[in-house]
């Protein structure tokens, strides 16, 4: 999780990533749900919450070793599952940043 400007989001819970390495709560179908917020979740999610500040922020996936064979971010034919809005927090895609990255600023409606 980066800001706008490319540093990392000063947060109360000093968590700067999330990864296969995090204790993760599972819903009853073995899925996750993560929340980029810059409300904790309830204590409950907390260990599913990645702090994102109020303002723009940058949420980046960084794959290591992806498979070749299908399916595979590689050729398409794995792609990673769309961020949604909750009901408390509206997104918007903002200008493109360096990278190909764009910043998502959570104070303006989609």
């Amino acid at each position: 999780m980066y800001d706008a400007g490319y540093f990392f989001v000063p947060n109360p819970i000093n968590r700067y990533t999330v990864s296969s390495r995090n204790k993760f709560v599972t819903n009853a179908d073995g899925s996750v749900d993560l929340y980029l917020q810059a409300d904790s979740p309830g204590k409950a999610r907390e260990a599913n919450w990645l702090p994102a500040p109020k303002t723009k922020f940058i949420p980046m996936l960084r794959l290591y070793w992806p498979k070749q064979n299908p399916p595979s971010i590689i050729d398409g034919t794995w792609k990673p599952p769309a961020a949604t809005r909750s009901y408390r927090q509206e997104y918007k895609i903002s200008r493109p940043h360096r990278n190909g990255c764009d910043a998502v600023d959570p104070n303006q409606a989609a």
